[in-house]
């Protein structure tokens, strides 16, 4: 029977993780996660060494020990894995009032060694059906190196927006 894995793109400040310098509440994110979490076995997440985050606490409940992986070194780590800096400083788009957005420069070459790495560690697991819960930049290339090394995939996108943006809106 081949390996399935579930992907969930989600933004990193959903995660819940509790060393992450930004976080939103969203309960409904963790509900995501339980009902994703049916019927896997094992849990794979891009936290960053940011842990634990809801991901990583829902499956040491309901899965217990030793079905959880952080597959993403931390940033102070990647260096020993050849990764460098996966991208630049954010440039407002309006310099007069940058809280209307900024552009953000990612290095794709870093990027690919860093889901080379997680793909590594992924094939050296055994499970039978896994969540994997990564950045939403990564779920469809995660899901082409995923399929392409045999994997049966269902990917998933969650984003709370009205809960990230932190403008006023109008009513």
């Amino acid at each position: 029977m081949p390996r399935r894995i579930t992907i969930l793109g989600t933004s990193h400040d959903l995660q819940g993780a509790e060393k992450r310098k930004s976080s939103v509440n969203d309960p409904t994110f963790s509900e995501a996660i339980e009902f994703l979490l049916s019927g896997k076995d094992f849990v794979f997440e891009e936290a960053s060494g940011c842990g634990p985050t809801i991901a990583e606490k829902s499956a040491h409940e309901k899965l217990g020990p030793g079905h959880y992986l952080d597959v993403d070194p931390s940033r102070a780590d990647r260096e020993r894995y050849g990764i460098g800096d996966t991208g630049g400083q954010p440039i407002p788009i309006d310099f007069l009032h940058p809280v209307n957005g900024y552009l953000c420069p990612e290095y794709d070459l870093e990027q690919e060694k860093r889901e080379d790495l997680w793909l590594c560690q992924i094939e050296g697991k055994n499970f039978t059906r896994a969540l994997f819960v990564c950045g939403y930049l990564h779920t469809f290339s995660m899901a082409f190196r995923l399929r392409q090394a045999g994997y049966e995939l269902e990917t998933w996108y969650y984003m709370s927006h009205e809960k990230l943006c932190r403008k006023e809106h109008k009513s």
